[in-house]
């Protein structure tokens, strides 16, 4: 039978939270800087001769949707920039979008050539993108000859 003595337990849940800062604050594990990303693209097909980037799935609640990326970057200078893109095609949808339900819904629910811009904070342990409320366009499309 192995005993714990209640002074080494004491001893541990008083280390436990400076331990943790302080690996967090070292950049080993769980990153302190949210990740963002200026995010510009079209559901399902973009116009014809628009060049796009990536064509990758965004989804919530059991509904996905291609979106294609004509323009994507990380909104600040440090960092991987091509971190958002590294697992396209391993997870079905690539995304999971998560932010007010208004904003999922109008996403998930636009017609196909719909151009969405926008800010969006990438979780790389759930693989999500969150929505900027504040920093989101989504503009109706326009006439659409053709997909990509």
């Amino acid at each position: 039978m192995v005993t714990v003595r209640p002074a080494l337990a004491l001893l541990v849940l008083m280390l436990f939270p400076a331990v943790a800062r302080a690996t967090i604050g070292s950049g080993f594990g769980i990153s302190p800087q949210p990740i963002i990303y200026v995010i510009e693209g079209y559901l399902d097909q973009s116009p014809v001769d628009t060049v796009w980037l990536e064509r990758t799935t965004v989804g919530a609640g059991g509904r996905s949707r291609v979106w294609v990326f004509t323009f994507y970057q990380r909104d600040s200078s440090h960092g991987d920039p091509w971190l958002l893109t590294n697992n396209i095609g391993a997870y079905h949808p690539d995304f999971l979008l998560i932010g007010p339900e208004a904003d999922v819904e109008h996403i998930l629910d636009a017609p196909a050539g719909t151009r969405i811009r926008g800010r969006f904070q990438y979780l790389p342990g759930i693989h999500s993108l969150v929505i900027d409320p504040y920093a989101l366009t989504i503009e109706p499309p326009k006439q659409i000859d053709a997909a990509p």
